[in-house]
């Protein structure tokens, strides 16, 4: 009963009043814009930053002026890192890295080795060629890593040993040339072998195949 009473009597007061009168329209608000630019080296970023600047658009032309300004507000770029380690040149590279030693050695026909193990046929066997280099000590060869690459000529292109060559007419494989490489302290071993078998006389027919270009890459320490 109280509540019903009370709405009554509000209900009373406001038509007694009149018809209420609609107030005076406000003028339109501006628009906000906002200008970024880079802000250099100085008394407010002291390493360089960006200047942002707000305001409104008082003549309306979508651009903020200098006399639109009304605050600004600088968001400063941070003290510059220490310096990163420098990094290792690439394996064919020697500069700046004195762990890494590249040997260019070519294998000539008076250095040919042959091993025979008569297979597939008696008499067949396979050609080496070995180098000696000054790189190859004793805590290399425990500590460190031997890379042999092999290439037609002194520049490359070059291939990763142990390196595996197809013979065939594209449908079908007929034979495979296989190459890989030993070390010792003191001595790097080159080694070519044949899938089908060849003799020592039919590996010096087609020695253009393996005396060739060979790179040696010894790595002091583990990479």
């Amino acid at each position: 009963m109280k509540l019903k009473y009370s709405l009554f009597t509000v209900l009373f007061i406001l038509s007694s009043c009149g018809e209420v009168e609609n107030g005076v329209d406000g003028v339109n608000g501006l628009n906000i814009l906002v200008n970024s630019e880079v802000e250099p080296s100085g008394t407010n970023c002291s390493n360089g930053g960006t200047k942002l600047s707000f305001g409104g658009d008082i003549n309306g032309n979508g651009v903020l002026s200098v006399d639109e300004v009304t605050s600004t507000f600088y968001v400063c770029d941070g003290e510059n890192g220490d310096n990163g380690l420098n990094g290792e040149n690439g394996l064919d590279g020697l500069d700046g890295n004195s762990n890494v030693h590249i040997e260019v050695v070519q294998w000539s026909s008076n250095m040919t080795n042959f091993t025979s193990h008569d297979s597939p046929n008696n008499g067949d066997g396979y050609v080496s060629g070995t180098w000696t280099t000054s790189n190859l000590t004793e805590d290399l060869i425990i500590n460190g890593v031997v890379l042999v690459q092999v290439g037609n000529s002194p520049v490359g292109p070059w291939f990763n040993l142990p390196y595996f060559f197809y013979d065939g007419d594209g449908s079908d494989v007929n034979y495979i040339y296989d190459s890989w490489y030993g070390y010792q302290e003191g001595q790097c071993t080159v080694s070519w072998d044949c899938s089908f078998g060849r003799t020592y006389s039919e590996w010096v027919e087609i020695s253009s195949l393996y005396e060739t270009y060979y790179k040696i890459i010894t790595i002091e320490g583990s990479i």
